[in-house]
């Protein structure tokens, strides 16, 4: 089983370049402005231009409307919309773009066992005020039961601690580093990065086709 590897919440050139460097399948940029790590347009579409093809670019929107994402989407140039809230899966069925939804499994989502028309679904820590990012670890054993049905992106607080327990427990289709790779917000950490990797050395030696 190979593990794909996302790291979200891409700020900057240098980080970026060097997250590239060390072979991630996917990178993601935030529209969110509520979020420490948000990029604007403009911004995104600079770090965009940086990617050579094979890698998945992915906008992480939250409660933006659908025509705001699409719009969002075709000025950076991201290739997937993430998206948090609470849309269900007939809402964004009509989406035109590569996209998959963000659950929280927890008190109010109501939207586990909704069938999405996606390659994959995104878990992540439900927390009522923040959405992703917050270093707070998912509900694993949740995950692990959408991942026996469905292909699985296991998000929140994940790191060089506890990777190779995360999957081990989850076997999710990949992971979403972000928090736990920084030295603070939008600032990615080589150190740490280069850990998270190491702890999930195991899990990518079988080369398979990745998010495109």
């Amino acid at each position: 089983m190979k593990v794909r590897v996302k790291v979200c919440g891409v700020t900057r050139a240098e980080d970026l370049d060097m997250v590239l460097g060390l072979g991630v399948d996917a990178v993601g940029f935030n529209f969110h402005p509520g979020s420490p790590r948000f990029v604007t347009d403009r911004q995104a579409a600079e770090l965009v231009r940086r990617v050579p093809a094979g890698v998945a670019t992915i906008g992480v929107f939250v409660h933006q409307s659908l025509h705001e994402v699409a719009a969002k989407m075709d000025a950076s140039g991201v290739g997937w919309a993430q998206f948090h809230g609470n849309r269900t899966s007939a809402e964004l069925a009509r989406f035109p773009r590569p996209w998959y939804p963000v659950l929280r499994p927890g008190e109010g989502e109501t939207r586990l066992d909704d069938p999405w028309p996606t390659p994959f679904v995104l878990v992540d820590a439900r927390l009522p005020s923040a959405y992703g990012g917050t270093g707070r670890q998912a509900d694993w054993q949740v995950a692990a039961s959408l991942a026996r049905k469905r292909r699985v992106i296991l998000a929140g607080g994940l790191g060089p601690h506890n990777l190779p327990e995360a999957v081990k427990a989850v076997c999710p289709w990949g992971v979403d580093l972000n928090s736990g790779v920084e030295t603070s917000p939008g600032c990615k950490d080589r150190r740490r990065l280069e850990q998270a990797l190491a702890a999930l050395s195991p899990w990518r030696e079988s080369p398979e086709e990745g998010v495109r």
